[in-house]
């Protein structure tokens, strides 16, 4: 059991720097047509660059992930971990969340440097970033208390589902995948409201030509938006993005103000019909769905684990440690969900060309198409990923794809 848990990390590490490999040499190949004079001279080298350097990091990064995590469990510091937890804790809960605790610290550590990297060396040697030290500390505090907080609280549900609620892994199962698939639920209806905020600030857009342009906007498409939000993403880098959030009476609209200062007016209403378009069609609703019947899967794939002692033996581990369960869940989901991922990522595409094909109708070809453009020229966004990586990766099709199918589609009705 042991070498198939091993050979699945190196098998999926392997296959991931392929892709990553084939998506780096795609760069050499020429351009699409309808996306060759998006960046100039200039800009494209500096795409090149920039992208190259992701790419090194990525890599880096995944290699060091997977030899550590290997030496961890062939020397048996999840072993250590948990006769460290059985030391500080008499009781089996309290153990399991000081497991937990100790490989999310492990982790945070070993990831820290790679994210000090790319904020602090490749956005910042490209322009992007505007993030301080300060903040960036902030950020990493609030992102890990969050996680203790969110995590525990699942876990400790997870943990008395499984000792306790369930007389049989079937209705373990059932009832994880219940309990998350409302959770996920609750997280996404509060959102705005509630998460975002512990990180950015939402200032209600302000009285003016914009705001009436996206009521009367709203109005033509027959939408009733509850707030539109310019949030404070500048105070973290300069790259231009916006989403929609919520459903039923939360339903709100969120422009990064990095958009709403590089971008026209109508290329904004075009975003935000782009946004509407989803909203119109139910495709969140849609994906949320999808997304709870993969939990459903998920939460039987960890039930599986949880019911085969030699998953643990092999690893000297306890029988059934809820802690150790969810790491190997971790690592023997990785091959699902990326088969699962191909899937969801198609359904997601084609909403996205059906957006894009709401905002045209909605207001122009033209603004959609120079919103898009924009979009990633601030961004320096791949204009030519290979199509395997796409197929694994994209749940927006390329730039390419989006402007060619607006040209086509966009007089048609939809």
């Amino acid at each position: 059991m042991q070498y198939i848990v091993i050979g699945l990390i190196i098998f999926m590490t392997v296959f991931n720097l392929y892709v990553s490999f084939l998506n780096n040499k795609q760069k050499d190949q020429p351009l699409p047509t309808s996306v060759k004079d998006v960046y100039d001279d200039e800009k494209y080298k500096k795409w090149l660059n920039y992208s190259t350097a992701n790419q090194k990091l990525s890599i880096f990064s995944e290699l060091t992930s997977t030899v550590l995590m290997i030496l961890f469990l062939v020397f048996g510091v999840f072993r250590l971990f948990e006769n460290i937890s059985k030391e500080l804790f008499s009781n089996t809960l309290g153990q399991y969340l000081m497991f937990l605790l100790l490989f999310l610290v492990t982790q945070t550590l070993i990831n820290l440097p790679f994210k000090l990297i790319r904020i602090f060396k490749i956005e910042q040697s490209f322009g992007f970033n505007k993030m301080t030290k300060k903040l960036f500390i902030k950020d990493q505090i609030k992102g890990f208390l969050l996680t203790m907080i969110l995590g525990g609280g699942i876990f400790v549900f997870i943990y008395y589902g499984f000792t306790s609620w369930a007389k049989s892994p079937i209705q373990f199962v059932i009832i994880l995948w219940l309990f998350i698939s409302v959770v996920i639920l609750i997280i996404f209806y509060l959102n705005t409201k509630v998460f975002i905020k512990i990180f950015n600030k939402l200032t209600p857009l302000e009285e003016g030509a914009l705001k009436e342009k996206i009521t009367a906007l709203a109005e033509k498409a027959n939408f009733e938006i509850n707030a539109c939000y310019i949030m404070d993403a500048s105070k973290r880098s300069t790259k231009l993005n916006a989403f929609f959030s919520g459903f039923g009476k939360t339903k709100s609209v969120v422009l990064f103000d990095t958009l709403v200062d590089k971008m026209t007016d109508e290329e904004i209403l075009a975003v935000l019909a782009h946004e509407l378009g989803h909203a119109t069609y139910k495709d969140t609703i849609t994906l949320l769905i999808e997304q709870i019947i993969t939990i459903g899967l998920f939460a039987a794939l960890f039930g599986l684990i949880m019911s085969y002692d030699a998953f643990f033996s092999a690893f000297n581990m306890s029988v059934s440690h809820l802690g150790f369960g969810l790491i190997l869940w971790f690592i023997l989901l990785s091959p699902i969900d990326l088969l699962i991922s191909m899937m969801t990522n198609k359904v997601a595409r084609t909403f996205e060309y059906r957006a894009d094909r709401f905002a045209a109708i909605m207001t122009k070809p033209k603004d959609i198409k120079d919103a898009l453009i924009r979009l990633y020229q601030e961004n320096l966004s791949n204009l030519n990923p290979h199509p395997l990586y796409v197929i694994l990766h994209y749940n927006h099709p390329t730039l390419a794809q989006r402007l060619e199918t607006i040209e086509k589609g966009a007089s048609h009705a939809i």
